[in-house]
């Protein structure tokens, strides 16, 4: 009968020869002949396997049985979040990494897929804080546009805009020019709407279609016909627009012919 060091050789020489899966049985032995530290290197190298040689039932059900075996270690509810995303198995997912992040403090990319994961399951009022969070150690365009997701699910977009303009938005970023736009509408704001509006479709980014549209709503919503004329003329050169576009266009006509002293530039 072979010694646990001598198991241990064999086990490497298996590995470093690619016979993993002759290697398994040795490995199980190991992690269950174990105490202490000992054990889990072995657990973890046997986890890791499972994770290698894609066996993700066995994978799973292992990481399962460690973290009720051994609840507070927590690199067994990080290695179980990872196998249950591979698996889209969110909910879950979520569930370990929020045990994980009580047993140890959570890395920047870590704390954005926590905030991600609840974000993508209905829960902003637990993603908006860690977007915030993320947001103060280094400021970063994607998480400010998932902040603010989050903030208008919650209804307040106007939470949301100051979010956006403490960012210090570059007129040139058509991106958040547009993010403002729709938050300035949403607010009722319409003239800082246009305006937001139309520098984001100055840019001819790939949203200025859209950007040209919405620009030709908000100076509607205003009375100012002919600024709506000009964006939405501007809208229909783009094709994805340009059915809504001609169809407000139209509309405004009728608008101009029934009512030509109501509307300002008709």
């Amino acid at each position: 009968a072979m010694t646990p060091e001598w198991k241990e050789n064999l086990v490497h020489a298996l590995m470093a020869a690619d016979l993993q899966r002759r290697a398994f049985p040795y490995i199980r032995e190991l992690a269950d002949v174990y105490t202490g530290d000992k054990q889990i290197q072995w657990q973890e190298i046997l986890l890791y396997q499972y994770v290698k040689l894609d066996m993700r039932a066995e994978a799973l059900a292992y990481a399962r049985m460690l973290t009720r075996r051994t609840p507070t270690i927590a690199k067994w509810w990080k290695a179980l979040t990872h196998i249950q995303l591979n698996d889209s198995q969110y909910e879950e997912a979520l569930a370990a990494l929020t045990i994980y992040s009580f047993l140890s403090p959570l890395t920047r990319n870590e704390k954005q897929l926590l905030a991600d994961l609840n974000l993508q399951l209905g829960i902003p009022v637990k993603a908006t804080p860690v977007y915030e969070s993320c947001l103060q150690e280094k400021p970063d365009k994607k998480l400010l546009q998932h902040l603010v997701l989050a903030y208008r699910q919650l209804g307040r977009p106007d939470t949301a805009l100051e979010r956006v303009e403490a960012f210090q938005i570059n007129p040139e970023d058509a991106d958040l020019m547009l993010l403002k736009g729709e938050l300035h509408y949403q607010l009722e704001q319409f003239d800082k709407a246009a305006t937001a509006y139309r520098k984001a479709a100055r840019n001819k980014g790939k949203h200025a279609g859209r950007a040209w549209l919405m620009a030709g709503y908000a100076a509607w919503q205003m009375d100012d016909i002919a600024a709506s004329k000009r964006a939405f003329a501007k809208a229909g050169e783009h094709a994805r627009q340009k059915k809504a576009a001609t169809a407000a266009l139209r509309q405004l006509a009728r608008i101009s012919i029934q009512n030509p002293k109501k509307r300002k530039g008709s």
